[in-house]
């Protein structure tokens, strides 16, 4: 039974192409045909150029929904650090390593939050400039001025000029070192 529809199948198949070869004899010899053949063409890839467009504008339709759509259900803590006073507490990069400061104190530490060292200080308004492996924090509005190496505190200026609108501290900053000969600190002098 098999063989017989496989044989009825062949003969259609093989009729269908005989029909098709017989159309494309008379068709190839005729400028009709020919502008038949060549809109038929170009229609057969219209078509394919739109199915093609439709399929990668559907995938990348699907994707940013799927993208856009998703939720999370777990979650894992890798690290938690404790900000107690984040509005005041300023960051600046010292060494390769954070220096974290704020009208209470500084610290060096890592970027897991682990500190190198710190020091304790009482400034209103404290700023920082660093340069290499040393910083210098001054109090804004203050008298004060705290330097920093790598290792810790190395040494705390002060200037006893404190006239309303005039701060010392701010004008010596950029100025705050001439150079440090394996760990003397040379003060540039200022002429008010």
């Amino acid at each position: 039974m098999s063989n017989i529809f496989q044989k009825w199948r062949k003969k259609r198949k093989r009729a269908k192409m005989m029909a098709q070869n017989g159309k494309l004899s008379q068709d190839v010899g005729s400028e009709e045909g020919y502008r038949r053949q060549l809109s038929m063409h170009k229609i057969a890839a219209m078509k394919k150029t739109v199915l093609t467009v439709a399929v990668v504008a559907a995938v990348a339709v699907g994707l940013v929904l799927f993208i856009e759509k998703r939720s999370y259900r777990t979650y894992d803590i890798i690290q938690t650090s404790e900000q107690e006073d984040i509005v005041s507490t300023k960051y600046e990069v010292m060494s390769g390593k954070i220096l974290r400061y704020s009208p209470d104190g500084a610290a060096l530490v890592n970027s897991e939050m682990d500190a190198y060292w710190s020091s304790l200080y009482e400034m209103q308004n404290p700023v920082a400039d660093i340069r290499g492996d040393w910083a210098v924090i001054a109090d804004v509005d203050g008298t004060s001025m705290k330097i920093f190496d790598k290792d810790g505190e190395a040494g705390q200026p002060h200037t006893a000029l404190s006239r309303p609108g005039y701060r010392p501290t701010v004008l010596l900053q950029p100025y705050w070192m001439e150079e440090i000969p394996h760990g003397s600190i040379i003060m540039i002098r200022m002429e008010a």
